[in-house]
């Protein structure tokens, strides 16, 4: 085996890798002082294990590293590997080349490989172990390893022989075995010490394995009939739970059929309803209808009556017009008569007039007469005299006629003005007593449209009852079952709780029996108020601690233990109060936590309990955040160095140290806050289900009641809406005959005023012509007189003649003045004839108008005549279709009656059917409690057979024994469990202690006779060891010994030397000194030769061992720098003459080793602290 090259990156001052090849024979590595050739060596040594940075030239490990340079960077690895070719099988390694390599890393990772693979350095020492190499073996010689032979005790120098020898392995070996001695020898004592203990625990611990043996037995028996018992109860419960649940079903499918049936009512209920409402509808029309017809009827009746009398009038009319025409006829006569005595008076005024003016004429004449001619004048006196009596007896004539026409024209004036009064007073009072029923009609109108429209409300506020009905009795129902499904749940939840159902099944059993053991407050549970967004967190917060019992004092909590161990009821953990002491956040903590976002509060001022609990809660809370998300909680707990424990509302924990625990389960548990928050919840709905319910109630009975009450209102206002619009029509038929009554009161008036008007203008003209009459009567007297008077004055003497004259000029200008009064008289008979020639036009008029009118009123009373012929025809189809009508409106009242008592039937039906559904619901919800407490029971005994015996319900039925009945097996058990509870505190663990315990004192006894055999064996061998180091370190000291001579006296050409034990007799300890006699030298310790002479010495003391042990390499170190030139040159020569051998590998800067080598390699720094490598082969 030789070294075929090494590999060295950042080690020392070779900072680039650098591989250096090495031949068989001497290879010299030459270089100028500080160029780093003695790195070489230090690298060997470093990758064969050496630790002592002193020994590499260093203060610590890392200076190895190369450090850098003020033109390169240092380096973080220093790496070696050291190539053996291996093809001899030197070293007990299968592979023909061996790389053995060592790195560092700054950071202080120190890592060793064995070709490639990481091994520790104890493997390389192994490997290497005898061989002749090592960190500290002779084959690596450096400059102060020379120094070191010479200058170290006799003892220390002993190693390199012991090296030589191959004892190594021996020393080694004893090594182990004295610490194993030691280690024995403590061990031995500790094993006895042990073993008087454990015989002192021996005999109370048997008497207790006993107890515990009995108890074994019992609790096995009571283990076998509680697993028989459970799984019977379980099969029985299961039986019934399977039972209850096909009675469920066929509940459910009743249910359904109840609540097919019940919509199938429903929907009857519903489409009676609707029906109902059409037929009342219908009959409301109906009714309305009938009662427009029977109006219509009225109004007909009336329209007969109100006919009749305008037939009667009319009639009455007709000969009332042809009276009338008959007096128009007579009147025309009349006034034709009248006519022609105002013209004859109108001629006999102008024949006065004439007169008149003949009289003065005369009277002109008869002053002129008296004046002249009387003769003549006597002649035309005479005439006028004549015409004068024919003019007054006309006058006569015309007076007896005026005054018997104004007397009947008087008369008829009366009789006329009496009919208008009459008339007009009865008009008066049939107006106001139109007015007044008028009045009362409209009244009476307005109010029966109030009850109509009051009526149809009614009509729309009932149909509205009635769909409020239905979705009251949908609503009611549905509520039921709500509330039934609520109350279940709520008990289901408070048996829940108070069977304290998912705690361990110690904490249950003391929490059901608190009262008897005193002292306990509740579970921590029990005594918190969560609200429900902080229940995820406070629950994570808590975890088993909810179970936690609060109690008292210590006493309760030892009474509560010792009630569990009695009972053999599990275990549970206690929180005494007098015991328990708050906890609080470092204030740094609680300031930069509320200072942080996302924080909601410590645990423990988040949630609600008693004042009396608070050092409970503080305790368990007290030093938890609560955050709102994962993402805050990380960063507070980084920022307060994870010190704190913080709970987000997630559940996500970050624990203090920084382990983070989240997730989230497939199925989410109720934990007990949960469930207490459910039931709080539960209970709240349930009372709100409750309150609706009864409002739903109270809605109910109040619709009913108004809807009763509605509908005995519709009846009452149906029959008072029927009476009112008969009333109405009545009213309205006394309106209109009084209307009618009134019209032809009116229509009488009318031609009574113009039968008055035309009789009170006859009147006055007759007046104004009897006034004419007399008149012309007077006149045609006084012109007699005068004509006579005329007459004779013509016969009298001058005298008289004057005296007649003097009158006549009187009587001149007396007839001027009548003259003008006549001519006047003259001008109004003048209009008097223009007035009665047009009163008489228009009478005649009237008359040749009649006959129009009179077939105009024919025909009027022709068609009057033939709508009362209508009317009655009309009244006859009328009647006869009221009479259907009411037949049909009879039917449908029936027909409404027949669907009122149907609805009320189906809704008797529905009440019933509603009522068997609640019990039904009632029996639904008793079912699902019945199957939730079964399963509740099967979940307990499944959950004890769990954790009291972790057994499956399918494992305990295979082991269970057949039950006949449960109560002789329950009166065992407890018979079984108050002989457990008598054997008193039982402590299980002594038999598998005491089986435990006297095994392992047994094999403790036994330990300590392998160790007081080993012991014995290891002295043995260690002896053995020491008699195979005696013998090889005697011979090979033998062999050193005589070849140290011959080496001594070749390499100083003559003396003497040799190696002597400082005690011969203990060869195991013995040093060994060196004895030098150089030629021409007194033989003398080596400490006292020169520094040449010790330098050569030691080199021939390397050169003997190498002679008696060759190594397959050795490194030697600039070992000839103390010698001179001829000792260097001898030094060189020797070394030729090991290289069959060994492999040497020199640094040295003398020229006389130089020229014995076969490979040169020059170590440079071309840059400085960095070294490089120049090879040369002398051989060639």
């Amino acid at each position: 085996m030789h070294l075929e090259r090494i590999e060295m990156t950042g080690f020392k001052s070779f900072a680039d890798k650098t591989v250096i090849e090495f031949d068989k024979g001497l290879t010299a590595v030459v270089g100028p002082n500080g160029s780093g050739k003695s790195n070489l060596s230090e690298a060997i040594r470093w990758v064969l294990g050496e630790q002592s940075a002193k020994s590499l030239r260093g203060s610590r490990m890392e200076d190895v590293i190369f450090n850098g340079t003020q033109e390169r960077k240092p380096v973080n690895l220093a790496k070696v590997t050291l190539v053996l070719n291996n093809e001899d099988r030197y070293l007990d390694y299968d592979f023909s080349e061996i790389s053995i390599t060592r790195s560092y890393n700054r950071n202080g990772d120190s890592q060793y490989f064995i070709n490639k693979e990481a091994v520790r350095l104890k493997d390389i020492v192994d490997l290497l172990l005898d061989s002749g190499l090592g960190k500290n073996s002779f084959s690596i010689i450096s400059q102060g390893k020379v120094e070191q032979i010479f200058l170290s005790k006799p003892e220390e120098r002993r190693t390199i022989f012991e090296e030589a020898a191959g004892v190594q392995k021996y020393q080694y070996r004893k090594v182990e075995a004295e610490r194993k001695l030691v280690r024995s020898t403590d061990h031995l004592s500790r094993v006895k010490d042990i073993i008087h203990e454990l015989d002192g625990q021996l005999q109370p611990l048997a008497k207790q394995r006993e107890a515990a043996l009995i108890y074994q037995e019992k609790h096995a028996r009571l283990k076998q009939l509680e697993i028989s018992l459970y799984s019977y109860q379980i099969e029985q419960y299961r039986q019934q739970w399977q039972q209850a649940e096909i009675d469920l079903k066929n509940l459910n499918q009743e249910i359904q059929v109840l609540d097919a049936e019940q919509k199938t009512l429903t929907a009857a209920i519903k489409k009676e309803t609707i029906e109902l409402d059409q037929l009342n509808l219908q009959i409301d029309d109906r009714s309305e209808l009938f009662q427009e017809n029977s109006q219509q009827l009225e109004r007909l009746k009336a329209k007969q009556q109100v006919t009749e009398q305008q037939i009667q009038y009319n009639q009455s009319s007709l000969n009332d017009k042809h009276e009338a025409f008959e007096q128009q006829v007579a009147r025309q006569t009349q006034l034709k008569a009248e006519l022609t005595a105002s013209e004859s008076e109108q001629r006999v005024l102008l024949d006065k007039l004439t007169e008149i003016k003949q009289v003065i004429k005369h009277l002109e004449q008869q002053r002129a007469i008296l004046v002249g001619n009387d003769q003549q004048q006597v002649e035309q006196l005479r005439e006028q005299l004549i015409d004068f009596y024919q003019k007054e007896t006309t006058a006569r004539n015309q007076i007896t006629q005026y005054s018997s026409t104004i007397e009947q024209q008087t008369e008829r004036t009366k009789h006329w003005e009496l009919q208008v009064a009459e008339l007009s007073q009865n008009l008066k009072k049939d107006e106001a007593d139109f007015k007044t029923q008028q009045k009362a009609f409209l009244e009476k109108q307005h109010n029966q449209q109030d009850l109509r429209k009051q009526f149809n409300q009614m009509l729309e506020e009932n149909q509205l009852l009635q769909q409020e009905r239905e979705k009251l009795k949908q609503t009611l129902f549905q509520h039921e079952r709500d509330t039934q499904k609520i109350d279940s749940k709520v008990a289901n939840l408070k048996h829940m709780q108070e069977d304290y159902a998912g705690y361990f099944a110690g904490v249950r059993t003391v929490m059901k029996q608190a009262q008897r053991i005193g002292g306990i407050e509740g579970t921590v549970a029990d005594l918190i108020e969560v609200p429900t967004n902080l229940q995820l967190a406070i629950d994570t917060a808590l975890g088993g601690s909810l179970q936690h019992i609060v109690v008292t004092n210590d006493q309760a909590a030892k009474a509560a233990i010792q009630f569990l161990k009695q009972q053999h009821a599990g275990r549970a953990t206690f929180l005494p109060k007098t015991n328990i002491k708050p906890r609080y956040l470092n204030f740094q903590h609680l300031n930069q936590a509320e200072n942080h976002i996302g924080f909601v509060g410590v645990a423990n001022v988040l949630i609600k309990y008693a004042e009396e609990n608070y050092a409970i809660l503080a305790n368990l809370l007290g030093t938890t955040i609560i955050m709102d998300s994962i993402s805050n909680a990380q960063q507070l707990a980084r920022k307060v160095n994870h010190a704190v424990k913080i709970v987000t509302l997630d559940g996500d924990v970050l624990m203090p140290g920084g382990s983070i625990t989240g997730g989230q389960a497939k199925k989410q548990q109720n934990s007990m806050l949960a469930r207490q928050n459910e039931l709080k919840q539960a209970e709240s709905q349930l009372a709100q289900a409750r309150e609706i319910l009864a409002n739903i109630e109270a809605a109910w009975q109040q619709n009913q009641s108004k809807e009763q009450q509605l509908h005995q209102q519709i009846e009452q206002q149906r029959e008072i809406l029927t009476q009112s619009d008969m009333q109405l029509q009545q009213e309205q038929a006394q309106v209109q005959q009084l209307a009618q009554t009134i019209k032809q009161e009116k229509n009488q008036q009318i031609i009574l005023n113009d039968d008055l008007q035309q009789a009170v203008v006859s009147l006055k003209e007759a007046e104004e012509k009897l006034a004419t009459a007399r008149a012309n009567l007077i006149t045609a007297s006084q012109a007699i007189e005068d004509t006579n008077q005329a007459l004779a004055q013509l016969s009298l003497s001058q005298e008289d003649r004057q005296k007649q004259l003097q009158e006549l000029d009187e009587q001149y200008n007396d007839l001027k003045t009548e003259l003008a009064v006549k001519e006047t008289q003259a001008t109004q008979i003048n209009q008097q004839v223009v007035n009665t020639k047009k009163t008489l036009n228009e009478v005649t008029l009237f008359i040749e108008s009649y006959e129009a009118s009179h077939n105009l009123g024919v025909n009027d009373l022709g068609q009057l005549i033939a709508t009362l012929e209508q009317t009655v025809s009309d009244i006859e189809t009328l009647a006869k279709q009221l009479t259907t009508e009411k037949e049909t409106l009879a039917q449908m009242r029936e027909r409404r009656q027949i669907l009122i008592e149907s609805s009320r039937a189906n809704e008797q039906k529905e009440r019933d059917i509603i009522q068997t559904a609640q019990q039904s619901y009632q029996q639904q919800a008793k079912f699902e409690a019945q199957i939730e407490k079964f399963e509740a029971f099967i979940d307990n005994q499944l959950e004890y057979l769990s954790e009291e015996y972790q057994l499956s319900y399918e494992a305990a039925t295979k082991i269970a024994e057949p039950i006949d009945t449960a109560t002789k097996v329950n009166q065992e058990v407890k018979q079984l469990k108050r002989e457990i509870e008598r054997l008193g505190p039982i402590n299980l663990a002594a038999i598998e202690g005491y089986e435990v315990l006297n095994e392992r004192y047994e094999h403790l006894i036994e330990q300590q006779d392998d160790l007081l055999k080993a012991m014995s064996q290891l002295k043995e061998t260690m002896d053995e060891m020491d008699s195979e180091v005696i013998k090889r370190f005697g011979e090979t000291f033998s062999v050193i010994n005589q070849q140290f001579q011959t080496t001594f006296r070749k390499l100083f050409a003559g003396g003497h030397a040799s190696l002597q034990l400082t005690d011969p007799n203990d060869l195991l300890m013995t040093g060994v000194d060196i004895i030098a006699q150089p030629p021409g030298k007194k033989k003398q310790n080596l400490a006292l030769l020169s520094g040449g002479e010790r330098a050569l010495t030691a080199i021939a003391l390397l050169f003997a061992i190498l002679e008696v042990k060759p190594v397959p390499f050795c490194i030697l170190d600039e070992v000839e720098a103390a010698l001179d030139d001829a000792n260097v040159y001898r030094y060189g020569e020797y070394l030729q003459d090991f290289t069959e051998n060994t492999q040497f590998i020199v640094i040295t800067h003398r020229k006389g080793t130089m020229e014995h080598a076969d490979v040169l390699y020059g170590v440079t720094m071309e840059r400085s602290g960095i070294s490089k490598l120049a090879s040369v082969k002398l051989s060639d």
